[in-house]
């Protein structure tokens, strides 16, 4: 889909400039992180009151993380150098997009494991 208008000729037309590439990734990652969590969100809500929050954390998460993604990936040199320099820097993308995913899933995870921890039953109120 071109974002600018039609595109003349064979080729999809121009792409759209960084900053709505990053802004389109993050509302990406918003919209996909509670699809992406949905199955933990059903694990989780058996075992821990408020796990509803964890759809939270998952929109988040991806939506830090898709940014990441797109920036660290417009720096791969796709074009020039050896395959495995590529390699190496895709690997070093995902990681460094994959760390900051999981420190948020990680804070979210233990505020509701901590507020778990507190309570004689699961489903308390008090919880």
């Amino acid at each position: 889909m071109a974002l600018a208008g039609a595109a003349s000729g064979p080729g999809a037309g121009p792409e759209p400039g960084a900053l709505l590439t990053y802004v389109l990734a993050c509302a990406l990652g918003l919209a996909a992180g509670p699809v992406l969590g949905a199955v933990q969100f059903l694990v989780l809500k058996r075992h821990l009151h408020r796990a509803g929050i964890w759809l939270w954390a998952n929109a988040l998460a991806w939506g830090a993380g898709m940014p990441l993604l797109f920036a660290g990936m417009d720096q791969v040199p796709w074009q020039k150098g050896d395959a495995l320099h590529t390699a190496v820097m895709i690997y070093a993308v995902c990681a460094a997009a994959g760390a900051a995913v999981g420190a948020i899933h990680g804070s979210f995870l233990m505020r509701l494991l901590s507020r778990h921890r507190g309570c004689d039953t699961v489903r308390s109120s008090q919880c």
